[in-house]
């Protein structure tokens, strides 16, 4: 069966079935429900259906909180399924939800630190310091909650601890602070020593 072919099949199997009484989903739908409900054998069946159709539409649907497929399996903390979707290459990654939040704000503020990892690594052009509806990036969300694996590797991945939200003008450490996490608050604090010490020396 040639390529072209496999498409063409892969593709009527998305339309849904306008006689009978059992109504077969798309692919389209059963590649979010499997996001949502975290069923990685589903999702694992999809995702090469979804690859060879090659569809934005799908990769990037919406429920109707705005949560992409990405962002519920970041929520969920499947780091192997996050790998898997980042050999769909039409995929916006910093597509946020109702509230501007990305998948990076979900995996971050869950503390799931290997999806994190697969996130900054896997995916081209991720904005580490994207910002939600509320001015709240990432790295401050993983503050909040005392999520140090994941502040770490965010720093390490250039975002900003010096970035302040717009409406209490507080840096992530000093939201770690605020909110009883000082482990996390100091290990932010050493990065910047370190990282300007390093820009000492280079001078």
């Amino acid at each position: 069966m040639t390529p072209q072919r496999r498409r063409q099949i892969l593709a009527q199997q998305t339309q849904k079935q306008p006689r009978g009484k059992v109504v077969m989903t798309s692919i389209h739908d059963q590649f979010m429900t499997a996001c949502v409900q975290l069923n990685e054998t589903r999702f694992r069946e999809l995702v090469n259906r979804v690859r060879l159709i090659g569809s934005s539409q799908t990769v990037n649907q919406t429920d109707a909180g705005g949560r992409t497929p990405l962002s519920h399996l970041c929520g969920h903390g499947s780091s192997r399924c996050v790998e898997d979707f980042s050999r769909l290459k039409l995929t916006n990654v910093n597509l946020g939800d109702n509230d501007g939040n990305t998948p990076l704000h979900y995996a971050a503020q869950a503390g799931h630190a290997e999806v994190v990892s697969a996130l900054l690594n896997k995916f081209d052009g991720i904005e580490v310091d994207a910002r939600n509806k509320q001015g709240i990036t990432p790295l401050i969300k993983a503050c909040v909650q005392g999520k140090a694996r994941c502040a770490k590797l965010l720093v390490e991945k250039g975002a900003d601890p010096a970035a302040r939200d717009p409406r209490r003008a507080l840096t992530s450490a000093e939201w770690a602070y605020m909110c009883g996490w000082p482990a996390c608050a100091r290990l932010l604090e050493a990065h910047q020593l370190l990282t300007a010490a390093g820009r000492e020396r280079r001078r």
